[in-house]
């Protein structure tokens, strides 16, 4: 019975984890092409 909890809670783990990284990744993304646009570009 635990066992099965344990492997209940891994799989669950994994796709928050998954889930957090295509959340995360195209927040960083708009963030970083944000803060480039907003400094101007080194001459």
């Amino acid at each position: 019975m635990i066992t099965l909890i344990e492997r209940y809670f891994e799989s669950l783990l994994q796709l928050l984890s998954f889930y957090g990284i295509c959340l995360l990744l195209p927040l960083s993304c708009y963030c970083t092409t944000k803060t480039e646009f907003a400094t101007p570009p080194p001459i």
